[in-house]
């Protein structure tokens, strides 16, 4: 919604919801030119947006939606209050077909998107996102890296993996930088390498290689483990108050603590 004002004036944008505990409000900073996204409207819907300026004057737009994509699914149940949830939505990304979503208390949709990102959509300090590209670098669901971008698609930033893809989780470091579950493309094993990529040259400041400290069990655990998928990283944690890494390795049934700091040969170790 673009316009301009004859005077700077604070701007509340109110999605109306399908029930009051539905609407989704947002307070935009004061500004004579106002350019503002609107989030949280209804697939297939005629909406209503209220806009109300701090000077009282107030509008009604109406928007009617197009359906959904056939990829982007309804949910089939959700237990939550309109207490709870307030005007949060539960995001859900997927590694194969779906497209990323986000609910509402009730189960409907208020927001997706119309490209396949993959695995973990997390929000950074700046109130951007931090996702999983959807660009393929190995099958099944290896891509180039991390988008920084916000809810209306727009990229500021990409961070690539030089020595693999991304896969799985990451982890926003307090100075910026991203911890990033990653693999080696000319090793002989997958999802059992971490990353820290540097946030403005994307350079990797270190590399945590579960080998180092672990037995390649192929058949430890459950699932499809093999020799090449061995540990199979599912999600990266770090605890400033102790200066550790917790992973987690679904074919290991493992969860590990790991040193921040590498040994003087640059290895990883053990907690």
């Amino acid at each position: 919604m673009l316009f301009r004002a004859p005077i700077a004036t604070e701007v509340t944008i109110t999605v109306m919801g399908k029930e009051p505990a539905g609407n989704i409000s947002h307070t935009f900073p004061a500004a004579k030119e106002h350019i503002l996204p609107i989030y949280g409207l209804y697939a297939d819907y005629t909406n209503q947006v209220i806009l109300k300026t701090a000077t009282g004057q107030q509008q009604i737009i109406t928007l009617q939606t197009e359906p959904t994509a056939t990829n982007v699914h309804a949910a089939s149940n959700i237990r939550t209050t309109a207490e709870y949830m307030g005007n949060n939505l539960m995001f859900l990304t997927t590694a194969m077909d779906s497209m990323p979503v986000g609910y509402d208390y009730r189960g409907d949709i208020r927001w997706y998107a119309t490209v396949n990102f993959n695995f973990d959509l997390k929000r950074m300090p700046n109130g951007h996102l931090l996702v999983g590209t959807e660009r393929l670098v190995e099958m099944p669901y290896y891509t180039t890296g991390l988008y920084e971008m916000i809810f209306s698609g727009k990229i500021f930033k990409e961070y690539r993996s030089s020595i693999g893809g991304y896969h799985h989780d990451q982890f926003l470091m307090d100075d910026g930088n991203i911890l990033m579950l990653s693999y080696e493309a000319d090793s002989s094993t997958v999802e059992d390498i971490c990353i820290l990529l540097d946030k403005n040259t994307g350079e990797i400041l270190r590399k945590w290689d579960y080998k180092d400290v672990l037995p390649q069990y192929p058949t430890a655990g459950l699932g499809s483990q093999d020799e090449i998928d061995w540990f199979h990283n599912n999600a990266i944690w770090y605890d400033k108050r102790t200066n550790t890494l917790t992973v987690s390795g679904r074919h290991q049934d493992a969860v590990i603590n790991l040193d921040y700091e590498l040994d003087e040969n640059g290895k990883c170790r053990l907690n």
